[in-house]
This record gives structure tokens, sequence and C-alpha cells, in this order.
């Protein structure tokens, strides 16, 4: 179990690390985790969590919600798998008021119930109808949204289903009705609005640029070239080295080589606007050997100009024109 006191801080360490989404799937959906760490002996120790089962209750302020969570996790299924719910303030409590807290014994019998064997969670035959009907409703609703605001949804039939599980499993039944059903989907149905909620008013707000509008941002804030230092620092925490890297690689007017470094020790990481299309159906040139390499570019290119260039027409002789020469200027008879 681990302890947070904002989910805020974890989302922005987390940008450090280019494989936390696809951990954080892979815990979701149960499968093994596995980790190799190298003791001071020399040899390699794997740590491995066969069935893991992972469950988060986070909280998050909307302000965060629009500067941490990126369209590119949500593309990749991370945001699916959660049930986000706005909530606000109901009532104010006074100062005095001391919170009184009803121990119910039922849900700790029901969850010892539930986890005493493996047991199987199926519908009724009206609910099972009924959950058709709900996922076609889903299918329907998917369809006319756009991508970046479907992604979030594609799990909303299968998060009914789950929730409606849990629900029966708490009166330790393992037969779906169909209140328990609808309980389900108003509930996902709540956080399917809270979430076009938060993402329209982050597009109406101010506009979030991609990791590759921030990376020419910066590249034409510094002249159109920076070091790999200085564009980590101007990214913040959007992404680290390795991610930087494999975005430039997809990028058509932005590439990194190896530059001159002022003392000794090893070459510092460059990147650099190039024209447009430069890049394109060209093998992708990740670094630059030494300084001598643009010269040799720039002289296969006045090569190629030169192949390129038009012989000279030959000159047609034509008759001369006699002069007579003159004291001023003797040679004129033979220019």
């Amino acid at each position: 179990m681990i302890f947070e006191h904002e989910w805020r801080g974890i989302l922005k360490r987390s940008r450090r690390c280019p494989t936390f989404t696809e951990q954080m799937c892979v815990a979701w959906d149960g499968e093994p985790l596995s980790n190799l760490t190298k003791g001071k002996n020399g040899q390699w120790d794997e740590q491995v969590v066969y069935e893991p089962k992972m469950g988060f209750h986070a909280h998050i302020t909307p302000g965060s919600w629009h500067q941490y969570v990126r369209l590119e996790d949500a593309l990749g299924g991370i945001c699916n798998r959660m049930l986000p719910v706005l909530v606000h303030k109901s009532k104010s409590l006074p100062y005095n008021h001391r919170p009184r807290w009803q121990h119910d014994p039922r849900l700790k019998d029901a969850y010892r119930w539930a986890s005493e064997k493996r047991r199987v969670i199926t519908f009724s035959a009206d609910a099972g109808r009924r959950y058709d009907q709900i996922r076609a409703t889903i299918d329907n609703k998917l369809e006319g949204l756009p991508e970046h605001l479907s992604c979030y949804f594609e799990r909303a039939a299968e998060q009914v289903h789950r929730v409606a599980a849990v629900l029966t499993l708490s009166e330790k039944k393992t037969k779906i009705n169909k209140k328990a059903l609808e309980a389900a989907w108003a509930f996902v149905a709540f956080s399917m609005t809270s979430v076009e909620r938060l993402v329209t008013e982050a597009s109406q707000g101010t506009k979030v640029k991609s990791l590759r509008e921030a990376i020419r941002e910066v590249l034409e804030r510094n002249g159109g070239e920076a070091s790999s230092t200085l564009m980590l620092r101007s990214l913040q925490a959007r992404t680290n080295a390795a991610g930087l890297r494999e975005e430039v690689d997809q990028m058509d007017d932005v590439e990194y080589f190896k530059g001159k470094s002022p003392a000794p020790g090893p070459k510092p990481i460059m990147y650099r606007l190039i024209p447009d299309g430069a890049k394109a159906g060209k093998p992708q040139r990740t670094e630059i050997p030494s300084q001598r390499a643009p010269l040799k570019l720039v002289a296969q290119d006045l090569a190629s100009v030169a192949q390129k260039r038009p012989a000279p027409k030959k000159a047609v002789p034509s008759e001369p024109v006699p002069e007579k020469a003159s004291a001023a200027n003797p040679f004129a008879a033979l220019l």
C-alpha cells in the first residue's frame, strides 16, 4: 500500500519514467510484473509479482488534471481504466462540528465472504438483456465523439460490468440483478459526464500544446538550436532524454546530433530545426561524428548542382569588324 497526499505529485514524477503508464496498465490488467536489479556482487536479482491486484483512490484538482493528464496517455489506454468523478461542496459545517462514524460490519463480512475462495459472477436473464442495451448505448455515443474524447470511454461497458459485480458481492451474491446493474450504469454515466466536462473545459481554455509543438517552440525561441539539457529544462516534466529522442525521430523538421564540447569530456546532444521535409524519404541521421561532416555535405550539394547545371552553349564566331588604329588605341584593329 502506497499513500500519497496528492495524485498530482505522482503524475509529475511519472513524466521522468517512459514506462510508467505501460506498467500501470499491466498492473491494472493483473499481468505479471517483474524488475531486474543488479546487486553489489554483480549478480542480477529479479523481483516478480505474478498476480498484481491494483486499485487506487486519488484526488486531483481540475487545473492539475489539465496540466498533468496528457492526451498521449489517454490515447494509450491508461485513462479509460479510471472512473473520474467531479465533486463539489454541498454544505458548510460549523466550526465545532464533530463527525460521527457508524461502522457497518456487513461490508467487512461481505469482503471476507467474497475473498475466501474464487467465485464466478454472472448476469441474471433480465440483467443480461439490459446490459446489451447499455453496451449499444455506449457504442452509439462513442461513434459521435472525437478520438481525443472517446479514448476515455472505450472501457465504459466493462466498467459497468465491474461495478455491478462489486455491488453484487457486497450483498454476498453471485448473480447480478437488474437493480445492481442500473446503479452501476448510473455511476459510470456520471463519470463519463465528468470527463466530458473536464476535457471540454481544457480545450476551451488555454490550449495545451502537444509535445512536438512544444519542441518546435523551444527551438525557435533559442535561434533554431538548443542542447538536450536546455530542451529538457524548458519542457519541464513532459518527457525525459530517451523520450525526447524518440519523439524527434518521428519529426521531419527536427534532428539531433553530437555537438562540440567546450571542455574535455562527452559531447553534448544538440537539437536543431531543419527545413520542412528535409528528413522525408531519407534515412534519419541521429548524430554527426565530427565537425567536418557539414563541410562534406556542402561539397556534395555543390557537386550535385554542378552536375545538374546545363553545359554552356558554344559561341558562334562572327565576322570581326575592322577598326582603324589610332594613336590613342594602337591595338584597336587587333581587338
